[in-house]
C-alpha cells in the first residue's frame, strides 16, 4: 500500500468504522467435490493465496471456494493453494465484530508491527485440497503431469487455468507481469507461463482466467514465448482477464461478508454457471438467445455489472490491436449507430448499458467518452488532498502517541506489566475520546476515509469509461479487418472468437452459503471496491486503448 501502511490497512479493513456479516463456512452440509476419475470432462489447475499471511486475504480463499463448487463432478482438478499445509493459520481475516473507542485510538496509536486488534489469521477452508503450494514447483509437476497425460490420450480434454491472488508490473514496459506465488520462491511471470503452456499440446482448448492485478499482461500468451514480437500461436487458447496490464484489479478484501464481493470472478462466473456466489441464480447473461451462455457473453455481462475498479481484457481485444491499425480519430469518430451495427449482441448490449451508466448520449458517444477518459484532473486532485490529509494525520499521530506514552510509561516495557498499562491506556481513551487531542484525531481519520471514499469513487467511474473506450477500440477494429483482404487474419481472428464463444462449464446446481444473522452490516462502497492490495499505486491511464 501507499503511504503509511498501517494506517490505510485498518480504514480499508473497516476493523472499526464499518462492521460486516460473518460467514459460516460449509463443513458437513456441503458434500465435496467428487473425486476425479478418468472419464474427466475438463482438467482444472486452480492457483489461489497471495506470497504471504499478511496478503492472503479471506477473499481469495473464497474465490477458490467458489471456483471449485461450480466445477462438473468429474473434473480432475488441482488446486495449489498458499503454503499447501491446510492446518497452517495462513487465511488473513477481519473479526467483524465491533471494538471499543479505546481500542481503535489504541490501535492507531500503537501500531505494534502492523497488528490490530481486529486482525485475524485462520487455516484455510476449501471444499477439496488443497494439493500443493502456490509455487513454482508445483506448478511444473502440474503441467509435467498433464504433458504425460494428453500424450498417452486422444482425447484433447479441455483445459481450465485459473489464477486468484497479486500480481506485480514489469515497469516499464509492462511486457513480462508477474503472478506473485507464495514466499520464498520466485514469481510466474508471462514468459514462464508461456514457456510451460508449451508442453500441452496445440489441439487441446486451454481457458486462462487471471484476476490478479496487472493480469492483461498474460495475454500475450498467444504469441510465443508470450512475447508480441514473436509469431502469433496456432494453438487453441482463450484468456479472460480482471485488468489491464497497466492497472491493479479489485478483489482481495479481508472482510468476510461474501455478499459484498464484486469483482471480476464474481461476476463472470456467475453469468457463466447462473449461480453467482452465495447459490442464488442468474440470469440475463444469454444476449444471443441461444440456450447457453459464452464465456464471451460472460465476459461482457462482467463489463456492464461489475462496480468495481476493474477494467477487463480478453484475448480478442489484445488481438485486434495487434494486427490491425486505426488511429484514435478513425476509432472514436465512428457513429454511435455504426458501433451498435457492427458489434456482436453481448457487446452492443455492453455498450448500451455503460452508456446509460456514463449517460452517454447522441452518435459522439465514443468520442465523448474517450475525451472523458483522457481528463484525470479530478483524480489527481483527489489524489493530492487524500496525500496531504495522510500527511497531517501521520504527524498528529506521532504528537498524539508522544502524550500516550507519556501517560503510559509502561509501554514501553515487556510482559505483564505492558499488557496492563495496555489495559488501562484502552480505558483511558476510551473515556477522553470526546476531548482533544483524541475527538481531533477522530475527526482526521475520518477525513482521511472521506477522501479515501471520493476517490475509490471516481476511480470506479473512470474503470467504466475505461471499458466503454475499449469495447468501442475492438468493435471498429474488428469490423476493420472483417471488411479487408487479409483471408489468413481473418479466419484466425473468426477461431479466436468461436473459442471464447464456448461455455466452459455447464449450469451448476443449486447450492448455499449460510451467512451469520449478526452484524450484517454493508460495507461501504470504498471499503468492497479497493485494490486487490498489491503494492504498487494505481496508473490512471493506459497508453493504446
Amino acid at each position: 500500500m501507499k503511504g503509511i501502511f498501517w494506517v490505510r490497512r485498518l480504514l480499508f479493513s473497516g476493523a472499526f468504522l464499518l462492521l460486516c456479516g460473518g460467514l459460516s463456512l460449509p463443513q458437513e452440509t456441503q458434500p465435496p467435490l467428487s473425486p476425479p476419475d478418468n472419464g474427466s470432462s475438463l482438467n482444472v489447475l486452480i492457483v489461489g493465496g497471495g506470497p504471504e499471511p499478511d496478503y492472503n486475504q479471506v477473499a481469495i480463499e473464497s474465490n477458490v471456494r467458489y471456483v471449485q463448487r461450480l466445477l462438473p463432478a468429474n473434473a480432475q482438478c488441482t488446486t495449489l493453494f498458499a503454503d499447501g499445509d491446510p492446518k497452517h493459520d495462513t487465511i488473513y481475516y477481519t473479526d467483524p465484530a465491533p471494538i471499543s473507542i479505546g481500542q481503535h485510538l489504541y490501535d492507531l496509536l500503537i501500531h505494534e508491527d502492523s497488528i490490530y486488534s481486529a486482525d485475524r489469521y485462520r487455516p484455510p477452508h476449501l471444499l477439496r485440497g488443497p494439493d500443493g503450494p502456490s509455487r513454482l514447483s508445483a506448478i511444473r509437476n502440474f503441467f509435467d503431469r498433464m504433458h504425460q497425460q494428453y500424450t498417452t490420450s486422444s482425447d484433447p480434454v479441455p483445459l481450465l487455468l485459473y489464477f486468484t491472488g497479486h500480481g506485480s508490473p514489469d515497469r516499464p514496459t509492462y511486457a513480462n507481469n508477474r503472478y506473485d506465488l507464495w514466499k520464498p520462491g520466485p514469481d510466474l511471470d508471462v514468459h514462464t507461463l508461456a514457456n510451460l503452456l508449451e508442453q500441452i499440446p496445440p489441439k487441446v482448448p486451454v481457458t486462462l482466467i487471471m484476476v490478479q492485478c496487472f493480469s492483461g499482461g498474460f495475454a500475450d500468451l498467444l504469441f510465443g514465448g508470450g512475447d508480441p514480437e514473436r509469431p502469433y500461436l496456432d494453438r487453441d487458447l482463450v484468456g479472460f482477464f480482471a485488468a489491464l496490464p497497466q492497472r491493479e484489479a479489485a478483489g482481495c478484501t479481508s472482510e468476510v461478508n461474501e455478499a459484498e464481493y464484486h469483482d471480476f470472478t464474481s461476476y463472470f462466473f456467475a453469468a457463466l454457471t447462473g449461480r453467482d456466489r452465495l447459490g442464488h441464480p442468474v440470469t440475463g447473461a444469454d444476449y444471443n438467445h441461444d440456450g447457453r451462455v459464452g464465456m464471451d457473453e460472460a465476459f461482457c455481462y462482467t463489463l456492464i455489472h461489475d462496480p468495481s475498479i476493474d477494467t477487463p481484457v480478453c484475448t480478442s481485444d489484445v488481438f485486434l490491436r495487434h494486427f490491425v491499425q486505426a488511429s484514435d480519430q478513425e476509432v472514436f469518430s465512428t457513429p454511435w449507430h455504426d458501433l451498435l451495427r457492427w458489434a456482436s449482441p453481448a457487446q452492443r448490449a455492453a455498450l448500451e448499458a455503460i452508456s446509460d451508466q456514463l449517460q452517454l448520449q447522441g452518435e459522439s458517444r465514443a468520442q465523448t467518452a474517450f475525451n472523458l477518459v483522457q481528463d484525470d484532473s479530478n483524480l489527481r486532485t483527489l489524489r493530492s488532498r487524500f496525500a496531504n490529509a495522510e500527511s497531517e494525520l501521520e504527524g498528529q499521530l506521532r504528537d498524539d502517541k508522544e502524550i500516550l506514552m507519556a501517560n503510559f510509561p509502561k509501554l514501553h516495557g515487556r510482559g505483564a506489566d505492558r499488557e496492563d498499562a495496555k489495559k488501562d491506556a484502552i480505558d483511558w481513551l476510551a473515556q477522553n475520546a470526546q476531548k482533544s487531542p483524541w475527538k481531533d484525531l477522530l475527526e482526521a481519520e475520518k477525513r482521511l476515509e472521506d477522501l479515501d471514499a471520493q476517490e475509490q469513487q471516481v476511480e470506479c467511474v473512470k474503470a467504466r469509461q475505461i471499458r466503454f473506450v475499449r469495447l468501442c477500440k475492438s468493435v471498429v477494429l474488428a469490423h476493420k479487418l472483417l471488411a479487408g483482404n487479409d483471408d489468413v487474419l481473418k479466419e484466425r481472428y473468426l477461431k479466436l472468437i468461436k473459442a471464447e464463444s464456448r461455455s466452459l462449464l455447464p449450469p451448476a446446481p443449486a447450492f448455499t452459503e449460510t451467512l451469520s444473522q449478526t452484524n450484517t452490516y454493508a460495507l461501504q462502497p470504498h471499503n468492497i471496491l479497493r485494490p486487490c492490495g498489491c503494492n504498487q499505486s494505481i496508473n490512471l491511464l493506459s497508453k493504446g486503448y
